[in-house]
């Protein structure tokens, strides 16, 4: 890569040319170095000699020496003691290259990338990306190479000589270094929001309530996966536009209340949702009442599962959420309160997979020791005790998003929305009433 930002290559015919990532008609120039270019760090902490030798590219002319500088982190050839300046295209595009430069400055600096680095520019480019400090999304038109070898990822500026672009395909991000050594991480941003409803007539009726505002207030376009026992042809016609873009469904068909609620641990069987990052569960009688996309960027950056606390639910008395399977494993919760397994983030399924694999095994575990009704609450008791034992959720992220909904509808405030109000602790019936007065309510006051 010149410090133009484009790559040095010819069109076949010795012709040097400058050239995009994927532009056709280009064959990039091949640097053969004397060290592997993964070993340069060692050099570094172990010095031997301050530069290495490459070959020199077909097209420039004359007796022409490359040298990889360790310091800069850069290629520059010369000829003699004057170095070569690769100049910006003319209008028709053509490369001049120029002998006279006494030093290797920005023009008179090469930087070499491998196929696999060229591949991870390539992927960064063509995606978009949650930084981790800022917790800042960063969509993929915002992210541009610069001349100098700069690489903006919205605000973020970093020099290309530093990064090493390697792709964390689990974890799904890329450690990045600012001003050439500051740690910074950023994780790939492809959302998928899963719901489960089933069976009722009621809890379909949420759950179309529910989607509707996640796609007009939650101002989310994004892919959308429900858990339930109806086709997708029904969803579609029943709930309107909402279920008609980006709406796919994972069948499965529960006998109880067990299976109802205990359904989303099977999103670690799904192949196809591990593409996503973040995933973010929701109840089918959750309203969402503004744009949604910090919630989700904010899972992705905690690195967690979350889940919104209930700051009324002290683990040491309440049975919702933990009380007995803690009593039972003689596990002291002191004054910490529980959380709502209605609403959980989950920033990347591979690497949350032990904990939902454990939780799953945990609900059908208890199911058969201590009898499959031994607890109404059935997930949200295990998942509390799971999270205690194995330290795995935060609720510090996403409560400040969340509202519960005791009440009717008419009661809450329209201003005071603050992304997700759950309408749990009524009747099914009670819950869509509810609901659907708050729904009204958000569409008069748009």
């Amino acid at each position: 890569m010149t410090a133009h930002a484009k790559f040095l290559g010819t069109d076949g015919h010795d012709k040097i040319v400058l050239s995009g990532l994927g532009e056709a008609d280009f064959i990039p120039a091949v640097i053969e170095m004397e060290t592997e270019s993964d070993s340069l760090d060692t050099l570094f902490i172990f010095p031997t000699h301050d530069t290495i030798s490459v070959n020199t590219p077909s097209g420039f002319s004359g007796d022409i020496v490359g040298e990889y500088n360790i310091g800069r982190r850069s290629i520059s050839y010369r000829r003699g003691d004057r170095y070569v300046s690769v100049l910006p295209p003319n209008e028709q595009g053509d490369v001049a290259l120029a002998y006279d430069r006494a030093e290797p400055g920005g023009w008179e600096s090469f930087l070499p990338l491998n196929d696999d680095a060229v591949k991870a520019i390539q992927f960064l480019q063509s995606n978009d990306w949650v930084v981790g400090s800022s917790k800042i999304l960063v969509k993929k038109e915002n992210i541009e190479i610069l001349e100098n070898f700069v690489l903006c990822i919205g605000d973020l500026k970093l020099d290309l000589r530093y990064q090493r672009f390697e792709y964390n395909e689990r974890s799904k991000s890329m450690i990045m270094f600012v001003d050439g050594w500051k740690y910074e991480k950023i994780y790939l941003y492809k959302p998928l929001v899963y719901y489960t409803a089933f069976k009722s007539e009621h809890v379909m009726q949420q759950f179309y309530l529910s989607i509707r505002s996640l796609r007009l207030f939650g101002a989310y376009d994004g892919d959308v996966l429900a858990f339930t026992d109806k086709t997708l042809q029904e969803l579609e016609e029943k709930g309107g536009d909402p279920c008609q873009h980006n709406l796919d469904i994972y069948s499965v068909y529960p006998k109880d209340f067990v299976g109802y609620v205990a359904a989303k641990y099977d999103i670690i069987k799904i192949e196809n949702a591990r593409q996503y990052q973040p995933v973010l569960y929701l109840d089918p009688d959750i309203i969402i009442d503004r744009p949604i996309e910090q919630v989700l960027v904010d899972i992705v950056a905690s690195g967690a599962v979350c889940a919104p606390i209930e700051d009324f639910s002290p683990v040491a008395t309440s049975v919702s959420v933990g009380k007995t399977l803690t009593e039972l494993a003689g596990i002291h919760v002191g004054y910490r309160h529980g959380f709502n397994g209605g609403t959980i983030g989950i920033n990347n399924i591979a690497v949350q997979e032990e904990f939902l694999k454990t939780t799953r095994q945990i609900i059908t575990n208890t199911g058969i020791v201590l009898g499959r009704n031994f607890n109404r609450w059935v997930d949200q008791e295990v998942v509390n005790y799971t999270g205690i034992v194995m330290d795995s959720v935060r609720t510090d992220v996403i409560s400040k998003y969340v509202r519960y909904g005791y009440r009717d509808g008419s009661e809450y405030d329209i201003m005071g929305r603050t992304g997700l109000i759950h309408f749990f602790g009524r009747t099914i019936e009670g819950k869509v009433d509810a609901m659907r007065i708050y729904f009204d309510r958000l569409v008069l006051n748009r």
